[in-house]
C-alpha cells in the first residue's frame, strides 16, 4: 500500500503541473497536444481536412456560378457572334479565304476549362464587333483539335496568333488583352 501511495503522488503532481501549464495557454489544442503528443497530429489533420472541405465548397460554388455564366454567355454568343469557330478541318480553308481578301486573322486558342479564357472571351467578342475588317476565329484546343494546336505551337491557353497572307505575323500568350489590342492595331 505504501508503494502505491508513493508512486501516485508524483503522478498527480506531474499531471497537476501539466494542467497548470496548459491553463496558462490560450489554445486548447496546445493543451491537448501537451497531454497527448499523438493528438497533435490528429488535430492538425482535422484542421487540414476542414480547410480542404471549405476549399471544396468554395470551388463548387464558383463552378456553379461559372456554369450559370457560361450558359448565359453561350446564349448571347449564339445570338450575335462575329467570331468564327474553326476546327482542324476548317481552319486552313478559312485562313486561305481571309488571305485572298487581304484581311488580318486573329486566332483565339482556348479550352472549355480555362478560367482566363472565359474571362477574356466577352472582351474579344466586343473587339470583333469593333473591328469588322479583321477576321476573328476561335479554336477549342480539345483532343479533336490537338494535332492542329500542336502544329501551331500552342503551349498554353489562351494563346492568340495573328496571321496575314497565310503567315503568322505575331502572337500573344496569356490573358493580356491590352497587348492583344496593341498587336492587332499594329498589323491591321
Amino acid at each position: 500500500m505504501a508503494l502505491v501511495a508513493a508512486t501516485s503522488a508524483p503522478v498527480s503532481a506531474s499531471a497537476g503541473a501539466l494542467v497548470q501549464r496548459a491553463s496558462n495557454r490560450r489554445d486548447s489544442s496546445t493543451f491537448a497536444s501537451s497531454l497527448f503528443p499523438s493528438s497533435r497530429k490528429s488535430l492538425e489533420s482535422n484542421a487540414v481536412f476542414s480547410q480542404q472541405r471549405q476549399n471544396a465548397a468554395v470551388n463548387k460554388a464558383l463552378t456553379v456560378r461559372a456554369n450559370a455564366g457560361d450558359a448565359a454567355a453561350a446564349q448571347t454568343a449564339a445570338a450575335t457572334s462575329l467570331m468564327m469557330e474553326v476546327d482542324k478541318d476548317s481552319f486552313y480553308p478559312e485562313l486561305e479565304k481571309a488571305a485572298a481578301a487581304d484581311k488580318l486573322v486573329v486566332l483565339d486558342m482556348y479550352t472549355q476549362w480555362c478560367g482566363p479564357c472565359k474571362l477574356l472571351a466577352p472582351k474579344v467578342e466586343a473587339l470583333a464587333e469593333e473591328m469588322p475588317d479583321v477576321v476573328f476565329m476561335k479554336l477549342d484546343c480539345n483532343q479533336n483539335n490537338k494535332p492542329l494546336a500542336k502544329g501551331l505551337g500552342v503551349r498554353s491557353v489562351p494563346t492568340f496568333k495573328l496571321f496575314r497572307n497565310l503567315a503568322q505575323v505575331d502572337e500573344v500568350q496569356g490573358a493580356k488583352y491590352d497587348l492583344l489590342v496593341e498587336k492587332i492595331t499594329k498589323h491591321r
